[in-house]
């Protein structure tokens, strides 16, 4: 301490906490590693107390040191917004985005079931393609569509045979194909006064499997019939003043075509059969036709059944 005395016992020096001495001739040099001190860093498992600590940025996080300013930052904070029917809530961490779940119709009637309708008489084994638009999810297990039926009069037994068949298309590019179908078969006998369960306006069920959501469809529908001594005759409910003509109106200057349709690929099958088509392409369907089926016909679709 700037002081000195004599006759002193040894001296020993002990370091401890990183302080160290040295000596140069009669200088003692005392030193402690470090400068003024550390900072230890401990992350809950891991700890440094001495040497160099790299500092690692993850995700969005960025870090930076301008002499002795360690800085840490992240992007402006950003917010979610929905529209429409798009909902957002946050739970803690967890961000959920939703729209509402659309009800399932389990009867879907075409055209509107209030329109008046007319009778044209069916061909038999022809068949037509209706188009329409589906507003929202149909799920449906029968379709229905309604004929006036009329019986010829004999003194002898007569017999009757029908056979319906219903398919709900879809389309790509120029070719519709067939998603699902169904059919159903009816036969008998009937005389001169017995025609009650055949004459008049009669209701054709046949079971189909159909699940559609929104989105453009196509349903064919056809029938084969045949009967002996007695003829039967089967019209089916199309929308008032449907002809046929008014399915193939033409471009103003230029040629009809048989193709060119008020609606698209709406008319009838250009093959007679009895069965309906896996696939139609659009040349395969036309409304130049005097096959009066190939009118807009009435149906509707349901999940029940009516008693």
């Amino acid at each position: 301490a700037g002081a000195s005395s004599a006759g002193r016992a040894s001296i020993v020096f002990s370091n401890s906490n990183g302080v160290s001495f040295g000596m140069n001739g009669s200088t003692i040099t005392a030193s402690a590693a470090g400068g003024a001190g550390g900072v230890a860093l401990y992350d809950g498992a891991n700890s440094i107390s001495s040497g160099t600590a790299s500092i690692s940025a993850q995700g969005a996080l960025t870090a930076s040191i301008n002499a002795q300013t360690l800085s840490l930052s992240v992007p402006a904070t950003s917010s979610l917004s929905a529209t429409g029917a798009v909902s957002i809530s946050t739970n803690g961490s967890t961000i959920s985005i939703g729209v509402p779940v659309q009800a399932t119709l389990s009867r879907f009637v075409y055209p509107n079931e209030y329109l008046p309708l007319n009778t044209i008489a069916a061909v038999n084994n022809s068949i037509s393609f209706n188009y329409l638009t589906v507003p929202q999810n149909v799920s449906a297990s029968q379709f229905r569509a309604i004929f006036s039926v009329s019986a010829g009069l004999s003194a002898t037994t007569n017999t009757y045979a029908l056979s319906a068949s219903v398919g709900v298309y879809t389309r790509t590019g120029s070719t519709l194909s067939q998603a699902s179908s169904g059919s159903q078969s009816w036969s008998g006998t009937f005389s001169t006064n017995g025609t009650a369960s055949i004459q008049g306006i009669r209701e054709f069920t046949i079971p189909i499997n159909i699940a559609m959501s929104p989105g453009e469809y196509w349903y064919a529908m056809g029938i084969s019939s045949s009967s002996s001594n007695a003829a039967v005759g089967y019209s089916q409910f199309v929308v008032s003043n449907q002809q046929t003509t008014h399915l193939n109106p033409g471009r103003f200057g230029a040629a009809v075509n048989t193709t060119q349709l008020l609606y698209p690929m709406h008319g009838m099958y250009s093959a007679t059969s009895g069965a309906l088509p896996v696939s139609a392409t659009l040349n395969d369907i036309n409304g130049n036709s005097t096959r009066g089926s190939a009118a807009m016909f009435w149906f509707d679709v349901r999940n029940y059944t009516v008693l």
